[in-house]
């Protein structure tokens, strides 16, 4: 599943909105990696990628919303904590399994949903504070 930015996808913090975009563009590449041939090493680089971007991502995007007062601030944290704790588990259950299908339709499919439904749910109620 591709996923495709869209304007209900915007923040109005322009580095926050490019730093969505980079991930999905990654997540993209992971799904064209899963799709072609399975390697291993590429897969594991661009889930460790994803990770180390996230939490970057994640303080920057804290720092916007405490500075703009958004009242979703911890919902948002809380968030960013539940997913660096289920991806260092898919991560830890991939590095025992390798590159089995079943796990990586499930590590594509969590990391697809829950950035999306973040996105599009918790991010853009920061919208209406940065104008």
């Amino acid at each position: 599943m591709e996923i495709v930015w869209n304007d209900l996808m915007t923040i109005g913090v322009q580095e926050i909105d490019e730093q969505h975009q980079t991930l999905i563009d990654t997540l993209n590449r992971l799904g064209e990696v899963m799709l072609g041939e399975q390697r291993p090493e590429e897969i594991q680089e661009i889930l460790a990628f994803t990770v180390r971007y996230a939490q970057t991502h994640f303080q920057s995007e804290e720092a916007y919303f405490e500075q703009y007062d958004c009242p979703e601030t911890q919902t948002n944290k809380q968030a960013h904590v539940q997913f660096v704790e289920v991806v260092d588990s898919l991560i830890q259950d991939f590095q025992e399994q390798g590159a089995d299908i079943s796990l990586m339709i499930k590590i594509h499919k969590f990391l697809v949903d829950w950035l999306l439904h973040h996105i599009l749910e918790v991010d853009t109620t920061l919208r209406k504070y940065v104008k």
